[in-house]
Parts: C-alpha cells; structure tokens; sequence
C-alpha cells in the first residue's frame, strides 16, 4: 500500500466530521498549502506556524518585508510545488501572517511565524494567537509525558479503535 504523508493523511481526515466553526492549532509541519486549504474546503479555522521560508514567501506575495510585529492579511496562493488536496481546486486561501517575537525568561527571543484563517484583527489579536499556539506545545508536552509513563513509544495498532482500546488499557 501506498505510504502517506501526516499531511496527507491529516487532508483525509478533513473529510470525515464535523470541522466547521473549529479551531485547528498545528506546528510547522502541517504549516503548508494543502492542509490549510483542506480546512477551508470544510470551512475549519486554522492556526499553523510556518517555517521562515515559507512565511518570506507569503510576506512577498503580499509585497511586505516579513520584520517582527507583522500583522497582515494575505491570500495564500498554491506554488506550483504546492500540492492540493485529492477533489479540491487550488484555490487561495485568505488569511492572516503574523510574525511575533516570543520572550520567554532563561530563553534566547524567538520569532515566531504564523498563518491563521481568524482574519478579524479586532477579535483575534496578534497577542491572542500567540497565546493560543503556545497552549498546543503544552499540549504537546503533556502527550509526551503520558506516551512516557505508559510506555506507549509507539502504538502496535493498525486501527483508530485499537488504539482507543490500547489507550484505555
């Protein structure tokens, strides 16, 4: 069988459920074209961080120079490398690029990049999404922690409702 992508495979899972009106907060490595236009298709929100590449794309496609305190809305068009997902057109994507410099106390400043389709700036501050993308890495955090103690590196499982069960257990 054909192996798929977590970008893909997260593009599938569009399909089936109820996304609208949702929130999908995700790292950089879902931060690409086609899992964002895969959530628009099912009219879910997105939050996604971006690598500096591809945030230095948007930024020029929306003919600004990508500097910290960014708060701009852009349409993300598909490149000709990005891919679209299976029975959706390459259409563009509105939104918002954000580029936020994070001070964390012990830690060096880190700019952060992000894409969110909450293209109110009034209701959804630059400060708000940061806010918002850092819970997702405490979540990540508290995953990693329970993988840990139950030893659960790795799930043997081939189905979604084996691994409900092998959770549970």
């Amino acid at each position: 069988s054909a192996k798929l992508s977590e970008q893909a495979l997260t593009a599938q899972l569009f399909s089936g459920g109820a996304w609208a009106k949702r929130l999908l907060v995700a790292d950089r490595n879902f931060g690409v074209y086609s899992v964002v236009r895969a959530a628009q298709a099912v009219s879910a929100q997105m939050l996604v961080r971006l690598t500096q590449v591809r945030a230095r794309k948007l930024a020029r496609d929306a003919k600004v120079r990508l500097r910290a305190g960014l708060d701009v809305l852009v349409s993300w068009k598909p490149s000709a490398w990005d891919q679209c997902p299976k029975g959706l057109a390459p259409e563009s994507v509105a939104g918002r690029l954000l580029a936020i410099r994070v001070q964390r106390p012990g830690f060096r400043p880190l700019l952060l990049y992000l894409f969110t389709t909450l293209t109110d700036i009034q209701a959804y501050s630059a400060a708000h999404l940061a806010q918002l993308y850092g819970q997702r890495w405490q979540v990540e955090l508290n995953l990693r922690f329970v993988k840990t103690q139950m030893d659960l590196g790795a799930l043997e499982c081939k189905s979604a409702d084996m691994a409900r069960k092998e959770w549970l257990a």
